[in-house]
């Protein structure tokens, strides 16, 4: 007697409509579809490469590319051109056509009733993410899961961010339209002292190793260069662990299940921009820093009054006025 496989529910399943098994198709190609239903995110996307499908079915590309255009004529699936910056041609964008609408149908279907001890229950049905901790599309929105800066008022932060802005509004880089006010100086350094010091930046060798920590946890490896150019897009204000903490969760958040390959340098500043997002009063705090030290170095340019030649206090002669200062007299060369 042949032994019996034993498969984990918890590493997942492929639903399917009846109905697909009724459309004719050839075997591969039905494996195929299968597949991408695998990798199709909620909306029926995913992005796998020939070579992936081909290295999964055993298959050829040339044999994986006859399954796609077979399923694509049927209507199972649609695929979409993707280009790079430079305009080379990127990886097929596969839709499963019928996917989306298939898993709203399954979401709303009425949960499966169940007994326990002869008590007859209906189990609820899950909820993927509570309404409170959805994310608000919103430029100033500020999570209430993640620390504020100790202390502010973003309204207070943003009203002297206006006030430099309107000094500034422009002006070539480094001018101001007029004479900064002293209370503006006075109140920019008050709201920076109520923040408290800053986060110590990480070393070098700690943000490769956050980074690497990162890639890890979703199967990914890049190269030393890859994290190295990871490290130089990197601002000041991103190195710190709050703000490596942030960019771990980003991209938790974004990466789909069947990339593994390292992002492009645009894909990961992305990342690093949502991750900002996550503390929009600590980046505010960062321009009101850099207009206060950009003023201070201003008036380090300014031309200052000439020294005076004389040691006595201010109001007096440097010269007793019953001596004749006589010039002094140097050897003939």
């Amino acid at each position: 007697m042949p032994e019996t496989l034993e498969f984990d529910p918890s590493e997942g399943f492929v639903a399917l409509p009846v109905r697909i098994l009724e459309i004719e198709m050839s075997p591969g190609a039905f494996r195929t579809l299968t597949e991408l239903c695998r990798m199709a995110n909620l909306d029926g996307f995913c992005w796998p490469s020939l070579e992936q499908l081909s290295a999964r079915l055993s298959r050829s590309r040339s044999a994986i590319s006859g399954y796609v255009k077979e399923l694509r004529e049927i209507g199972l699936i649609d695929t979409i051109n993707q280009k790079m910056a430079n305009g080379y041609n990127y990886r097929l964008k596969f839709l499963v056509t019928f996917w989306a609408a298939w898993r709203a149908s399954l979401s709303a279907a009425r949960p499966p009733e169940r007994r326990t001890e002869g008590v007859r229950s209906v189990s609820p049905p899950e909820r993927r993410v509570q309404s409170g901790a959805r994310r608000v599309n919103s430029k100033n929105h500020i999570p209430e899961n993640h620390p504020r800066a100790p202390g502010l008022d973003a309204r207070v932060v943003e009203g002297a961010l206006e006030k430099w802005a309107s000094l500034t509004r422009g002006q070539p880089y480094g001018s101001y339209a007029g004479k900064v006010p002293a209370s503006l100086v006075q109140e920019t350094t008050d709201i920076l002292a109520s923040a408290g010091p800053d986060e110590p930046a990480l070393i070098s060798a700690d943000i490769t190793r956050r980074l690497t920590e990162i890639w890890s946890a979703l199967g990914v490896s890049p190269s030393p260069s890859e994290l190295s150019e990871q490290a130089n897009l990197l601002s000041a204000g991103d190195r710190t662990e709050t703000a490596m903490a942030a960019l771990a969760s980003r991209i938790a958040d974004g990466w789909q299940r069947h990339w593994r390959k390292p992002p492009t340098p645009l894909q990961f500043e992305g990342f690093v921009k949502a991750a900002r997002a996550e503390n929009p009063v600590r980046a505010r705090l960062t321009l009101l820093k850099m207009h206060l030290r950009q003023w201070a170095h201003v008036q380090n340019r300014l031309p200052k009054p000439a020294l005076s030649n004389s040691l006595a206090p201010r109001g007096t002669l440097a010269f007793d006025n019953r001596a004749t200062a006589s010039p002094s007299s140097y050897p003939r060369i």
